[in-house]
């Protein structure tokens, strides 16, 4: 008997960075191997970041499509039957792709009904399982909570057969978040998305400390990136810097002679380790990449218009501290005093976590036991 290969379509959250999308296309590679896998986003940045074995249908982008989200991109929207009828636009195109594709199972990013319920006809009308994939740390459940279940997400909670948490249960708030949403026993920690880079090639290394400084995406980075550079200037006889932008990011309004700015990597985690320190905004797959690079971690926690984002950060690397070497600070001077502490530990190195990492081999064996269940006219799981 011989299993057969499961669809799996993954409707990646359209957020404001490239977390989600980053997060889906871990979990896509590692599925592959086994399954069909498509990814539908509208982010265009899929093109370069998804590996070359995956492929995805690219939505019309929220930014270009929604008035607020243009202008803080300073675009002009080019969908000009107004906000209301963005979420029927997109929804109708994910519907048909959903239609063709016919997939046994959907994977939810974050949110059950997409960024503005375009996802809400697909979700209540189809076949397939559904799976709904979170970070180990919502957030603000005031406001987080809400902001899964809107657009008449409450409707369709029934439909969720399970919740997979990226994260371990003891960095997790999930169950507390969402008790009384879904039972315990739809809830399972598969652990961190972590990659398994490998130095694909070595910088010529000085005796200085090398600092890779990133703010994910590089939107809201003006304040880690400034405060790095400060930190630099400080500093410029014991380390080097380079800040990697984003696709968002610029480089700080001042640079001295020690630090260098690059917009992006594919593999950002395979950079890391070749460094000793990594600076961040605390955002879950910067974190998650740090640690893949067994590197230690400052965190840059500056106040965000999202409280929930600021929230959700702050309490995860909370967590995070009592396993995993990480330092939050505020401001420039807790940045710079951090880091003259770590170029005074002795034990800067490369760090093991001591928490679940297996997250891309637990999620695969989940995945080998969900029975699926197909229209009599086509093959079954198990059938010969």
């Amino acid at each position: 008997m011989t299993e057969i290969q499961k669809r799996i379509m993954f409707l990646s959250l359209e957020g404001t960075g490239l977390g989600h999308l980053s997060r889906c296309s871990k979990v896509a590679l590692a599925l592959s191997k086994d399954h069909n896998c498509l990814i539908v986003t509208g982010l265009r940045e899929a093109g370069w970041l998804l590996d070359q074995s995956l492929d995805f249908v690219k939505l019309p982008s929220l930014d270009w499509l929604v008035s607020h989200r243009a202008a803080r991109l300073g675009c002009r929207p080019y969908f000009d039957r107004g906000d209301e009828h963005v979420a029927q636009f997109r929804g109708h195109i994910a519907s048909t792709v959903a239609s063709a594709f016919d997939p046994d199972i959907l994977i939810l990013d974050h949110t059950i009904t997409g960024r503005e319920g375009e996802f809400y006809q697909l979700i209540a009308h189809t076949r397939a399982k559904i799976l709904l994939l979170l970070r180990p740390v919502l957030g603000n459940a005031a406001s987080s909570v809400p902001a899964l279940l809107s657009f008449g997400g409450t409707n369709l909670i029934g439909k969720i057969h399970s919740v997979l948490v990226t994260g371990d249960p003891r960095t997790s708030t999930i169950e507390t978040e969402l008790a009384g949403v879904f039972s315990r026993n739809k809830i399972f920690h598969i652990g961190y998305i972590l990659d398994h880079p490998r130095l694909t090639h070595a910088s010529i290394r000085s005796s200085k400390l090398r600092v890779i400084c990133s703010a994910g995406s590089g939107l809201d980075s003006e304040d880690l990136y400034n405060a790095m550079s400060m930190a630099a200037a400080s500093l410029s006889s014991e380390i080097e810097v380079e800040i990697v932008g984003g696709p968002h990011g610029q480089p700080p309004s001042a640079k001295s002679a020690n630090i260098s700015f690059t917009k992006e990597y594919h593999r950002l985690a395979a950079r890391f380790m070749d460094s000793d320190l990594v600076v961040c905004h605390g955002g879950y797959n910067t974190l998650a990449e740090a640690m893949s690079a067994r590197r230690p971690v400052i965190v840059y926690l500056e106040s965000h218009a999202d409280v929930t984002v600021s929230d959700e950060r702050r309490i995860h690397c909370e967590k995070l501290a009592s396993f995993y070497p990480i330092t939050v600070v505020s401001n420039a001077a807790a940045l710079e005093l951090a880091i003259r502490t770590a170029l005074k530990d002795a034990t800067i190195g490369e760090f093991r976590s001591l928490l679940n990492v297996d997250g891309l081999l637990n999620i695969a064996e989940y995945f080998r036991n969900l029975e699926i269940h197909r229209p009599v006219n086509e093959e079954r799981v198990g059938s010969t």
